[in-house]
């Protein structure tokens, strides 16, 4: 169990797991984004795994229209068969991306963006139960 202090709203949350916590987190930011849309200054703090699926469709796009770019993450994890993680944590225009090779702890990725992200929002984290 994990419980978190949201200073602004003066009220506690409670989460079962870490996942739990990211899935709350998306839903505030996917809001936010709809209110937002236009603005291009917005922070944006997002979690995304991309499968290798949707890298394979965007690959053989992106070799038809030469104006797009693939990272080189992008164009190593769709070569390799393998998903990738891409992260921001405020800066939209310097997302993380970690190509999720089997040796990669995905668990503690979501643990410390999700800690970072309260940490960045106002909330304090009372207690881990886990």
């Amino acid at each position: 169990m994990i419980e978190i202090f949201n200073e602004g709203k003066g009220n506690t949350e409670s989460f079962e797991s870490y996942d739990a916590l990211l899935k709350h987190i998306k839903a505030i930011e996917k809001q936010k984004q709809l209110e937002t849309r236009m603005k291009s200054d917005r922070e944006l703090w997002s979690f995304i795994i991309h499968s290798n699926q949707r890298l394979s469709s965007v690959y053989w796009r992106a070799i038809k229209a030469t104006s797009i770019l693939l990272t080189e993450k992008e164009q190593d994890a769709y070569e390799k068969g393998l998903n990738l993680l891409e992260m921001c944590k405020g800066d939209q225009d310097n997302p993380t991306q970690i190509i999720l090779t089997p040796d990669i702890n995905l668990k503690e990725i979501i643990k410390s963006w999700c800690r970072d992200y309260c940490l960045n929002h106002g909330y304090i984290i009372l207690g881990i139960n886990q």
